[in-house]
């Protein structure tokens, strides 16, 4: 099973984990907006540090970038002066269902309670529109999309339940559904089409949203460039096969292993094989490195990412780490604490696993600092990798990177909702019906939103 990880390829037995730090979304609004202004832009300037609100306080988005809502409209907030930037309206005059950041852009996907979409810059003018409606039967916020850019100005995106792919050529957003139940799509590279990856397989579609070729298989793994797909065919089980995505060539076929995830480059696969884990060579299908988890405790946590292209499992308490070589390096861990699951630093040289922080050179692991046992899941870095973030009996606690330390500890419900900012330096947590702002510089402060007693 394959789970993202920031910054690295990640998998977890016995449950589907979807890691969604760093996908986009603004918790779903149940309040209707009102309509756009005459001209489609928006206003700025109000302080938002000053009243105290007497109902919960306003939805944010997700990376940081803060919106409240007052009346019929959406003011876009900065997070670290916490003044109004710019006020967003529904084009159509219809409530705001959802909003999004588009990945790499300085633009917001908004769609309304009649399904219109309509793009939006950062500093409140309207940029396209659409003509067609998404049909959003779930949550659009919370994490509940997944949203993809290309260059080419096309936008993927993708719930549990539906993708969408949306061009936009202003004034206007062209809006194709490539399927219910379609899982997660994204992008082939240098432009190659549209890989959705589904329960029941994978489809390519190309960059206009044509069905190109329909891959039916069970727990297929497609290679990071989409050129290849590892699976096992129909009525072999326990055969794993390499066959070339666009003309359905076979290029090896091998007994007794099952794909769990590709290396960054492509290169190498990690397997489960009769007798354990190990690495493939996705140009011979030879095994190149394999390890035993038998003795190990392994059925207490499993994880493994790909940091860069090494590969780094955790299993009982111990770390197996292979980079290239046949031989694996296996790191005792007699006092491991917390969850077995890696997360991997955005820069890709650190990760945590078993409420420690690891720093990686090749196969030389070293420990920096440790989170203590109060540390559970998730556990994540900030964007600019100098915190890590996560669940512990006391709340919401902030680590720092460089060894541990607790920096801050934000009383707040199991697994409150929490961002960051996107440049790292901002955490805002949940606090039931407040919403705090941490700093390492100012400390927690409670966010005050004005307005909203006649605005919610």
């Amino acid at each position: 099973m394959k789970r993202r990880s920031l910054g690295s390829e990640s998998v977890s037995l016995g449950g589907v984990f979807v890691a969604l730090a760093g996908m986009l979304g603004l918790l779903a609004c149940e309040r209707p907006l009102g309509s756009k202004s005459p001209d489609g832009q928006g206003s700025a300037g109000a302080h938002v540090e000053q009243a105290r609100a007497t109902r919960p306080p306003p939805e944010w988005l997700e990376g940081g970038r803060l919106a409240w809502q007052q009346a019929s409209e959406v003011h876009l907030v900065d997070p670290a002066t916490l003044e109004a930037t710019s006020v967003l309206r529904s084009p159509d005059g219809a409530p705001t269902r959802c909003l999004h950041p588009i990945p790499d852009t300085d633009r917001l996907l908004l769609v309304s309670f009649k399904g219109q979409v309509s793009v939006w810059s950062e500093q409140g003018a309207l940029v396209a529109a659409s003509r067609e409606s998404l049909d959003v039967e779930m949550g659009c916020g919370n994490r509940a999309w997944r949203l993809a850019w290309s260059a080419s100005g096309r936008l993927l995106v993708s719930s549990l339940e539906q993708s969408w792919l949306l061009r936009i050529l202003a004034p206007d957003v062209t809006v194709v559904t490539l399927g219910e139940r379609a899982g997660r799509a994204r992008f082939l590279d240098d432009d190659g089409g549209i890989l959705v990856e589904g329960r029941e397989g994978a489809r390519i579609f190309s960059l206009d949203g044509a069905l190109v070729r329909a891959l039916d298989c069970e727990g297929c793994r497609v290679s990071p460039d989409g050129s290849w797909i590892a699976q096992e065919p129909a009525g072999s089980p326990g055969t794993l096969q390499l066959t070339e995505v666009a003309t359905g060539t076979q290029r090896w076929q091998i007994t007794d292993a099952v794909a769990e995830l590709w290396s960054p480059s492509g290169e190498w696969l990690h397997v489960w094989t009769r007798a354990g884990p190990g690495v493939l060579s996705a140009t011979t299908g030879q095994l190149v490195a394999s390890w035993t988890t038998i003795g190990d405790g392994c059925c207490g946590g499993y994880d493994a990412a790909w940091v860069g292209d090494v590969l780094v499992q955790t299993f009982g308490d111990r770390l197996a780490i292979w980079s290239g070589a046949p031989e694996v390096k296996l790191v005792d861990l007699p006092d491991a604490l917390g969850e077995a699951r890696i997360e991997v630093a955005h820069r890709g040289d650190r990760f945590v696993a078993f409420g420690r922080i690891f720093d990686l050179e090749g196969t030389t692991v070293a420990e920096l600092g440790r989170l203590g046992a109060s540390a559970g899941d998730p556990t994540r870095f900030s964007p600019n990798d100098a915190y890590i973030e996560g669940d512990a009996r006391e709340g919401r606690v902030v680590w720092s990177t460089a060894d541990g330390r607790v920096l801050a500890v934000i009383a707040a419900q199991p697994v409150a909702t929490s961002y960051f900012s996107p440049d790292g330096q901002y955490l805002f947590v949940r606090k039931g019906a407040e919403l705090a702002r941490w700093s390492e510089r100012d400390g927690e402060v409670l966010v005050r939103m004005p307005g909203l007693d006649g605005g919610r």
